[in-house]
Order: C-alpha cells, then structure tokens, then sequence
C-alpha cells in the first residue's frame, strides 16, 4: 500500500512503500521503501527499510493479504484520453457501478512507457496547513521516467469512515533513487500502465481521527 513512513528512524517526513511479509514463525520479510527529501528540500532520496524497522508514522492506506496463489485483476492499457489517473479511472468504474455498495481493492501497477508526477513530503510544516493550495505548496513535487512500479489502495466510496478513497506510493527504476507518492502520467499519448489487483473482504479503520478534514487527499 502507501503511507507515511517512521519519523523516528530519520528524525524526518517520508514517503512510505509497505512491503513485507509476516512468516509463521513470526520472522519478517523485509521489502519497504522510503522516500525523503533532502535537508534543503531541493531532491531527495529512496532507500530500503532495515528488517528490523517495521513501523510507519501519521497514516497508512495498507492491503494485507495470506500471500497465497489465486486469481486477481489484471489491468493493461495504454494512451490516457481523459484527466483521471490510472487508480482515479479504476475507482470511479466501480462507484458508477455498485453505488453506495464499497469496493476496496489492493493491488501493485508498473508504469511501463512514459514520465508521471510524484510528491514527496518535507518535514513538518512550520504553520498550520488550511487548504489543498497550502498543501500543494508545502509539498515537494518531481518528474520522474518509467518504468516505475506502485503499490496501491483504493475504495470505491467512503462507507463513513473518513477514508482516503486511493492511495498509491511507488519507486523507480530508470533513475536511481527516485520514489513517492503517485498523482498522474504526465505523457498521456506515451503511458502504458500494468497492474494486477485483488478484492478485500474487510476493511480495519484504526484511530480514526475525532478532528478531521478534506484537503490533502489525492
């Protein structure tokens, strides 16, 4: 999925890639990523999370599965007609279709041709943020080349829990240490996106917030 990653590991914000698996015997497989920025806030930097780091900071949008085979959704397509992005178009199908009835899914996409927009968080702001304009302020944003892979979450509607309906974090491979959080392609008549997803069965809402707001949240 994507969230924010351990504050305390970097005494610094990240953006976080949750990878990694639980074994029976209580052992951990560890493939997380984060993404932060540098002290002056002019680039930045991905690594890998240490075995033993398995915490997140602030907020996690998180599919957990039993890692066993089975089937799953396999979406391919290429060339962007509209201004939704990839998790944006698959979401809003589903509302259109089963309505006040939520979908939740998760799920990993490659972008395979093409450059896309990704943010990454500095540290904490100063002042208060009020509005989506402050956010998008405060916020570091960068373009990036594919192929790019992105670990996903979304849910088709809000059933009143004060969700983020999507939410998608993801790393490159063409330019080393690039990574954050996913908005759009920025090459529409170029992108061609992979992505294989499956169905949740429940949804855990944990510390739900008793002040909250709407800004922030693609």
């Amino acid at each position: 999925g994507a969230g924010a990653g351990p504050w305390p590991y970097i005494n610094r914000n990240n953006e976080m890639m949750p990878n990694l698996a639980v074994k029976e015997d209580g052992s951990i497989v560890q493939k997380t990523k984060i993404s932060r920025t540098t002290p002056d806030n002019s680039a930045y930097e991905t690594m890998d999370l240490p075995e033993a780091e398995t915490r997140n900071a602030l907020l996690g949008n998180l599919f957990l599965s039993e890692g066993k085979p089975g089937k799953v959704l396999k979406i391919s397509c290429k060339k962007r007609t509209g201004s939704k992005n990839f998790v944006s178009c698959m979401r809003e199908t589903l509302l259109s279709k089963y309505g006040d009835e939520a979908v939740g899914m998760g799920g990993v996409f490659k972008v395979l041709t093409g450059k896309l927009k990704i943010h990454v968080m500095p540290d904490f702001s100063p002042c208060p943020i009020n509005s989506d304009e402050e956010v998008n302020q405060w916020l570091k944003f960068f373009e990036v080349p594919s192929p790019f892979t992105i670990l996903s979450t979304f849910i088709s509607k809000d059933p009143g829990l004060d969700l983020r309906v999507e939410h998608s974090h993801g790393w490159g491979e063409a330019e080393v240490g690039s990574g954050g959080h996913y908005h759009y392609d920025t090459t529409p008549e170029e992108v061609e996106y992979l992505g294989y997803y499956n169905l949740a069965d429940f949804i855990y809402r944990l510390d739900k917030p008793v002040i909250t707001h709407t800004f922030g949240r693609d």
